[in-house]
């Protein structure tokens, strides 16, 4: 079996385990992450500018990157909340541009009680974490609102109510039965 180039990008409202996700499949698959949050992070570091005014050169920067390495033949993982038009449509490009590369949008669901506790946990736990990009949660509802209704037929969803490791074996099953 020839071992295609992937893009797996894991998506999901703030608390589904996105990033605890895509680390343990990097670690597992020693796949590169790239993240719209992590790369937020450094611009604002280096440009000393807002979070909201860095957003969009961080999706330009993260799907320049990803594109770079997909067109070495690296599979890579996408940290982001997939619940925006533009990076559907930077998704979209992007398969277009490399009709080789398998893409699997996965999105982890969860319900609103669990992420509410799980955003109040990582809080409690790491002062550090960037909750919401500064907003609470009743501001972002519209990330949750645009997941529960997007309608694509390349979507995976998983449910995320579970545990980190029923949730990481839920989308390691995925990503075999849809990397074909």
């Amino acid at each position: 079996m020839v071992n295609k180039t992937k893009l797996i990008i894991i998506g999901g409202f703030a608390g589904a385990g996105k990033s605890t996700v895509a680390a343990r499949l990097s670690a597992d698959q020693n796949y590169p992450i790239f993240s719209s949050d992590t790369i937020n992070d450094a611009l604002r570091l280096a440009l000393e500018k807002s979070f909201k005014e860095l957003s969009p050169t961080a999706y330009k920067v993260m799907w320049h990157l990803v594109r770079k390495q997909l067109e070495n033949g690296v599979t890579v993982i996408v940290d982001t909340h997939l619940a925006a038009d533009h990076i559907w449509e930077s998704l979209d490009l992007l398969k277009k541009n490399l009709p080789d590369v398998i893409v699997l949008p996965i999105i982890l669901q969860a319900t609103l009680y669990t992420h509410r506790e799980r955003i109040e946990e990582r809080g409690r736990t790491n002062k550090e974490h960037l909750n919401l990009g500064g907003d609470k949660l009743e501001d972002v509802l519209f990330k949750y609102e645009y997941i529960e209704k997007l309608q694509r037929p390349d979507l995976i969803r998983v449910n995320a109510n579970g545990s980190q490791d029923e949730v990481y074996q839920t989308v390691k099953k995925a990503i075999r039965e849809h990397a074909v």
